[in-house]
């Protein structure tokens, strides 16, 4: 028999089987029932292994997991843990919720988001909640993942594009002419709660259940530093982010357009260009948006090539 069909059955019993015949005929005939290819001398050496010794094994690897979605996912986890024993009766140890959620969702890969889109599955699908518990947890757990994954998304951005320092040298017509485009490494998602206020209360470990109850746009980022950055956008601006698929663009003209119907408010056109110029700034800063160099007909007199 091949080896990989004995370190197939060997991680059977580590990983998936929580429950051992404590005797040693027990585990043999369990093994044969269950490892068919496995012949009776392969058989008969896995059940020599005590269970206490494959648990060994298994609780390390399952704290291992619990510790890295921890690491992931930690004001999805925070919450989690609070829920758990209204839910399952048990304390919520790394060991504990990393068995359940391997129990219904395994995690085979190598692969890091494979295992944190199970917790999340297994929030939404399999843990029981009152749906006011699961919609908050799911909120924290879908905003975590977009951080997660703006932070190791491959970037899409240009070699020339615009820094916020160059928006100084254009005219107005100049600057609302320009394209702009969403990277891949941002995230535009809308909540029902604010979970940016949930971030700061987390970070500065005070108490952030429950979650405040109210509609978010939120834009995350990844910087040209590598730090992720979340920040909060009117809801047409949202939409109209949301609405730019890969490889297309929007003009600067465009963007105004939407956020100044944000500020009725404001009615002085010179204050509502320094507004929007702000709010443009923030994005580019935080990489929300990329602005594409200009023709070389544009008046800034820039030398490089337009880009496709």
């Amino acid at each position: 028999m091949a080896l990989a069909a004995v370190l197939s059955a060997l991680r059977t019993l580590i990983l998936d089987l929580s429950e051992l015949p404590a005797d040693e005929p027990g585990r043999r005939s369990l093994y044969t029932h269950i490892f068919p290819d496995l012949s009776a001398a392969e058989v008969e050496d896995l059940a020599k292994i005590p269970p206490h010794r494959l648990n060994i094994y298994s609780t390390s690897i399952f704290t291992g997991e619990g510790k890295l979605l921890e690491a992931k996912l930690p004001m999805t986890w925070e919450a989690l843990r609070k829920y758990w024993d209204g839910s399952f009766h048990e304390q919520a140890t790394y060991q504990q919720v990393a068995r359940r959620v391997h129990a219904l969702r395994p995690w085979r890969s190598s692969a890091t988001e494979d295992l944190v889109e199970g917790l999340r599955a297994f929030i939404a699908e399999d843990m029981p909640l009152s749906s006011s518990k699961r919609d908050q947890l799911l909120a924290l757990a879908d905003f975590e993942l977009d951080r997660f994954y703006a932070a190791r998304l491959s970037s899409n951005i240009l070699n020339g594009q615009l820094s916020p320092d160059d928006l100084t040298s254009l005219t107005v017509s100049d600057l609302l002419a320009l394209r702009c485009y969403v990277p891949s490494t941002t995230r535009i998602s809308h909540f029902e709660f604010d979970v940016l206020a949930a971030r700061a209360a987390f970070r500065a470990e005070k108490d952030f259940l429950p979650l405040m109850p109210v509609r978010q746009c939120v834009a995350t980022s990844r910087a040209d530093d590598n730090s992720v950055f979340s920040m909060t956008i009117p809801t047409p601006t949202f939409e109209l982010l949301n609405s730019v698929t890969a490889g297309s663009y929007l003009t600067v003209e465009e963007l105004a357009a939407t956020y100044l119907s944000t500020i009725p408010e404001v009615r002085d056109e010179a204050q509502q260009f320094q507004k929007f110029l702000g709010f443009l700034i923030t994005l580019m800063k935080d990489r929300v948006l990329c602005l594409a160099l200009p023709p070389l007909s544009v008046s800034a007199g820039y030398s490089s090539q337009p880009q496709p």
